[in-house]
């Protein structure tokens, strides 16, 4: 079950019919990129990133359809939902070579066509 960390699941429902559940909660590593993508965020927002789950997978998620977009088109596919599905694969999938959030990591993403490339925050 996700989201259970909240205190509040127990305060509402009792402990005993949460007794022995697992759960998760979203995260992201610390890394310079994580680093790059809030102070990004706080540059063009003027406030820090909202502490919502999933932020970080969501960044990562829109820069990996751009860069299959990107990739369909450069090939001369039409733009379509399909030519971004085909192309997410070869440009986030292994072997790959990652590159990170910012500007500087979407240049070496576009400039390495050909090799698969991975994108993290």
């Amino acid at each position: 079950m996700d989201g259970t960390k909240s205190e509040e699941n127990v305060d509402g429902l009792g402990a005993e019919p949460s007794e022995g559940m697992c759960g998760t909660v979203p995260g992201a590593a610390e890394t310079e990129s994580l680093a790059t993508c809030n102070s990004t965020y706080e540059e063009e927002y003027r406030e820090e990133p909202p502490p919502l789950p999933f932020n970080t997978n969501t960044y990562d998620a829109v820069i990996i359809a751009a860069l299959a977009a990107y990739e369909a088109q450069q090939a001369g596919e039409e733009l379509t939902p399909i030519a971004i599905r085909d192309h997410l694969r070869s440009v986030a999938g292994p072997p790959g070579e990652k590159v990170f959030a910012g500007v500087e990591g979407m240049k070496k993403a576009r400039s390495s066509w050909g090799r698969a490339r991975t994108l993290t925050t």
